[in-house]
């Protein structure tokens, strides 16, 4: 379990960490909008819950290569707003495209 949760902050490359980053920058409003606090326990609570499923997913399939890290987070945060405002906007969209297009896994 502890590998499991230290992927949450480990980076690839230098693209994917800049992509991390602008999709946290571009989730800011979400902080603003429910506070520091909230924010806060939310993205500790998809840490853990993102942790605890790729551990239990790791033990059934042992051969998997890769990690969801942190990216998953950025993808609850993303979700959370998503259900919050019903709406999408750019930067909402532009983070989900650089976090996928480093990593080479765009599922469309």
């Amino acid at each position: 379990m502890k590998h499991v949760f230290m992927t949450n902050f480990i980076h690839i490359d230098f693209e994917h960490l800049l992509a991390n980053l602008f999709g946290l920058y571009s989730l800011s409003r979400v902080e603003r909008n429910m506070g520091t606090k909230p924010f806060f326990f939310l993205v500790l609570y998809l840490l853990i819950v993102s942790s605890v499923i790729e551990s239990i997913i790791h033990k059934i399939f042992k051969n998997i290569p890769c990690s969801i890290g942190f990216s998953g987070v950025l993808f609850g945060v993303m979700t959370y707003e998503i259900i919050k405002t019903k709406k999408i906007n750019i930067f909402l969209v532009g983070s989900i495209l650089l976090n996928l297009i480093p990593e080479k896994k765009i599922y469309l």
